[in-house]
């Protein structure tokens, strides 16, 4: 069993909230976790001025406040994770203190960093630089009161089997594997991007941030006899018009839905791993066309149900398809409400399928 150590020092509580949650995830995936909360002598007084003047003091100048912690061992511990508050973009001096007192050699550090806002880069800077012949393997810098949903990705915490179990049993009774038919019975993602003509290829427009083809373009020359495609793209040519006529609605629909939840941009595509660049194609270019999985991520982090999502998928012109073991995979967290990306994607993984986002 792994064995795992999350340090921390919390002045207000929201390092204490996010180490906690790292340590029920760690649990969850069947590890043994054990929380330290670093505790101190001086601290900055906990309201007025003082508070921020005396705390950005101790930050910047680093002032040992006296570590209060008796016969601190990091002997035996896999991993340890080690969170702080940012203060005046620093870490508060526990931080130097604690790696002073217990001299960690060869072990494999994870860094966190909680922020009211304030910029942290020289938080988790000036820690790395004090862990000098340690592993800093991950670092994440996270927002008071934010998301932390991100936190799976970070804790690495696998997919149990008995999930993976559970998928696979949903795998053989909804898959339907047409290789007789391997042409025809791909997914839409797969007729819309691999069986169609290289000028027809939405990942071609998506890979150079381009804009959407115009609806003029979509449409196969007329010369070209439509019997020289396979029957299934033939036929998604045809019904490429209505797909494109949809493509307004997609944007229209996802930032309906954002607004709804009162969520941030940032708050969706952090959420969805999805990156920020391909976030803002959507947001800038109504006609802009994202891939397949990265609408899936985006109705995955919304929450959506399976009709919500197929509707979602609809508007980018995409469907569901038992005939593509993807979907069947992220059919079953949907029907779950089992919404962790992560989880999803560690699934897909397994069955060698693409993963949802986009980076």
């Amino acid at each position: 069993m792994e064995r795992v150590l999350i340090a921390y020092y919390s002045f207000e509580g929201h390092t204490e909230k996010i180490a906690e949650e790292i340590a029920a995830r760690v649990r969850q995936s069947g590890g043994e976790a054990d929380l330290l909360r670093i505790r101190v002598k001086k601290e900055p007084p906990h309201a007025g001025m003082g508070k921020f003047m005396v705390g950005g003091w101790m930050a910047l100048t680093q002032k040992d406040p006296g570590i209060l912690n008796e016969e601190v061992s990091l002997d035996g511990y896999d991993r340890i994770f080690l969170g702080m508050p940012v203060w005046a973009g620093n870490a508060p001096g526990a931080i130097a203190a604690f790696i002073r007192k217990t001299n960690p050699q060869g072990k494999n550090f994870y860094l966190f960093a909680v922020s009211g806002g304030g910029e942290d880069k020289k938080t988790i800077s000036k820690t790395i630089n004090n862990l000098q012949g340690n592993q800093v393997v991950k670092t994440i810098s996270l927002q008071q009161g934010g998301l932390t949903d991100v936190l799976d990705a970070f804790v690495d915490a696998p997919v149990s089997q008995d999930l993976l179990d559970e998928v696979q049993k949903y795998i053989d009774e909804n898959y339907e594997d047409f290789e007789a038919e391997e042409t025809v019975a791909e997914a839409p993602e797969a007729l819309s991007r691999q069986a169609l003509p290289q000028e027809y290829s939405f990942d071609a427009v998506e890979a150079s941030n381009r804009e959407a083809i115009p609806l003029g373009d979509a449409a196969p020359p007329a010369a070209r006899p439509r019997e020289a495609m396979p029957a299934a793209a033939a036929n998604y040519v045809g019904m490429a018009p209505a797909a494109f006529e949809l493509d307004e609605g997609f944007s229209e629909l996802l930032f309906q839905l954002i607004d709804e939840r009162g969520w941030k941009d940032a708050d969706c595509y952090k959420k969805a791993n999805v990156s920020k660049q391909v976030f803002s194609n959507i947001r800038s270019n109504p006609q802009y066309l994202p891939s397949k999985t990265t609408v899936l991520a985006l109705a995955i982090a919304l929450e959506l149900d399976l009709d919500e999502t197929k509707k979602l998928l609809e508007r980018a012109g995409y469907a569901i398809s038992h005939s593509s073991l993807a979907d069947v995979i992220v059919e079953y967290f949907i029907i779950h409400k089992r919404y962790n990306i992560y989880e999803i994607n560690q699934a897909l993984f397994e069955h060698d399928q693409k993963i949802l986002g986009s980076r």
